[in-house]
């Protein structure tokens, strides 16, 4: 399953922008009530940051909620892979990124 993501964060480093939309996804999932989860993604400290393995943001409150959400009753792998293997995904995402917008500009432009 590939995910969209789209939050407005403002002005952010690229590190916190994953973090946030791995924490609105994980969110997501459990709410589904899928209990079986396997997250990709081609940074490479986000993943040692969800492994424990990193203290780059050390007492982020972000990073403290997404733990505790890993934390929960469920399995949650979390894999590095490639920018390049992630290519299709982040295609994916800036294509419904853009529909996105055409929608809001025709829902606003019919709404006048």
């Amino acid at each position: 399953m590939v995910y969209g993501y789209d939050r407005r964060l403002g002005h952010c480093s690229v590190l916190m922008a994953e973090l946030w939309a791995a924490h609105d996804i994980f969110l997501a999932v459990w709410d589904l009530g899928l209990r079986q989860v396997q997250m990709k993604t081609d940074n490479l400290e986000v993943v040692r940051i969800l492994q424990g393995s990193s203290d780059a943001l050390d007492g982020c409150s972000l990073v403290d909620a997404i733990l505790m959400i890993l934390a929960r009753q469920w399995i949650v792998s979390n894999t590095h892979i490639t920018r390049d293997q992630n290519l299709v995904a982040d295609r994916l995402s800036r294509y419904v990124g853009i529909l996105q917008l055409a929608l809001r500009s025709l829902i606003l432009f019919q709404m006048r």
